[in-house]
């Protein structure tokens, strides 16, 4: 049972992307692609997920197709 001295405020969520979620190999090659085409970042398929976030710079870093590097770069 939850009390309100362990959970003074609770939080619910609601994924709605889960009602239209494929198996998991076809969304993670979506985010492969996502990734190597620089639409989204590390922490950007990790929100999506649910999922802790890489600290600073790196997690947020955009790359670019082929050389992986930095879209700034």
């Amino acid at each position: 049972m939850l009390t309100t001295r362990q959970y003074p405020r609770p939080e619910v969520k609601f994924d709605r992307a889960a009602l239209i979620k494929s198996d998991l190999k076809s969304q993670f090659d979506a985010f492969a692609v996502a990734r190597q085409n620089g639409w989204m970042s590390s922490n950007d398929i990790l929100r999506k997920l649910d999922e802790n976030l890489i600290p600073g710079k790196a997690g947020n870093a955009y790359l670019v197709n082929g050389n992986m590097k930095s879209a700034g770069e």
